[in-house]
C-alpha cells in the first residue's frame, strides 16, 4: 500500500536532488511579486473610476483574450510534442 502511494507521489514530485532548486525565495521572485503586486494596486484603482457596466465588458474581453491565448498555448504545445515524437 505505502509503495503504491510513493509511485503515486513520484509521478508529481521529483525525488530530492534530481533538478535544481527552483529559486522560489530569489531576488528576482520578489521582484516579480513586487510588480504584480502594485500593478494590482494600479488596476484596482483605476477600475474604481469605472461604471458596472464597463468593468462587466472589461471582464468579458480578459476571459475571451485570455482563452483564446490558452488555447493557442495548448496547441502549440500539442504540435511541438508531436514533431519531436
Amino acid at each position: 500500500m505505502i509503495d503504491g502511494i510513493k509511485r503515486l507521489f513520484h509521478i508529481f514530485f521529483s525525488g530530492i536532488g534530481e533538478y535544481p532548486p527552483g529559486g522560489l525565495f530569489s531576488l528576482g521572485h520578489f521582484v516579480m511579486l513586487t510588480i504584480t503586486v502594485l500593478g494590482i494596486i494600479m488596476a484596482l484603482n483605476k477600475t474604481l473610476q469605472y461604471s458596472y457596466e464597463k468593468i462587466r465588458a472589461l471582464t468579458r474581453r480578459l476571459i475571451i483574450f485570455l482563452s483564446v491565448m490558452e488555447v493557442l498555448k495548448i496547441t502549440s504545445i500539442s504540435k511541438l510534442a508531436m514533431v519531436h515524437s
